[in-house]
C-alpha cells in the first residue's frame, strides 16, 4: 500500500474540530489545556503519518515542525450559526473523511498501535459517530461496508483552498 502524506491543512482541520468539540459547558481548564496542546496533538498526528511513510518506503522522512493554525471556516461558522460551537453535519463528514485518511495512512508503522495519535483519532471517531447519530448511511466505497451518506463527497486530503463547496452543492439531510 502506498502511504500518502497528509497536508498540514488536513491536520489543522482535525485539530480544530477537536478543539471546537470541547463544549462550552465542559471543564474550562480542560478546554484551555486542549488549546495549548493543539500544537502537540498536531505534531503527534503528523509524526505518525511521516513515520508510517518512512516505514513503508524504507527511508527516513522526518516530519516538519507543526504549529496549529485554526481553520477559521469552522470557527466562524460555529460562532455565528451554532450556539454550542458544533460543526454542521457536512463539516463533520469532512472531518471524518480526513480522520479516516490519516488513520489509514499512519498505521503502517510498528508503533502505531500504542501511539497517542491512534488513540486521539479513535476518540475523534467516537465523537464524530456521536455527532452524526441518526445521519443516513449507505453502501460505502468498500463492498459490504456502510458509511455515512455524503462521506464519499468529502476530500480525504482537505486543504483550505478546497474549502467545503463539495459538501454544500448536494446537501444531505438526516431522515
Amino acid at each position: 500500500m502506498a502511504i500518502l502524506l497528509a497536508p498540514k491543512d488536513t491536520i489543522d482541520l482535525i485539530v480544530t474540530a477537536a478543539v471546537l468539540g470541547t463544549r462550552r459547558d465542559d471543564d474550562a481548564d480542560y478546554t484551555r489545556q486542549l488549546v495549548q496542546r493543539a500544537d502537540q496533538i498536531g505534531q503527534q498526528l503528523w509524526e505518525a503519518n511521516y513515520a508510517s511513510a518512512s516505514h513503508a518506503r524504507g527511508m527516513e522522512l522526518p516530519a516538519p515542525a507543526y504549529t496549529w493554525e485554526p481553520v477559521f471556516d469552522l470557527i466562524w461558522q460555529a460562532a455565528t450559526d451554532q450556539p454550542d460551537y458544533s460543526l454542521t453535519p457536512q463539516q463533520t463528514l469532512q472531518v471524518e473523511r480526513c480522520r479516516l485518511f490519516l488513520s489509514e495512512n499512519s498505521r503502517e508503522h510498528p508503533d502505531w498501535d500504542d501511539s497517542a495519535a491512534r488513540l486521539f483519532l479513535e476518540q475523534l471517531g467516537a465523537a464524530v459517530e456521536s455527532r452524526l447519530r441518526g445521519w443516513p448511511t449507505g453502501p460505502g466505497e468498500d463492498a459490504g461496508v456502510l458509511e455515512f451518506r455524503g462521506l464519499s463527497n468529502a476530500l480525504p486530503r482537505w486543504t483550505r483552498t478546497s474549502g467545503f463547496p463539495q459538501l454544500t452543492s448536494a446537501p444531505e439531510r438526516a431522515s
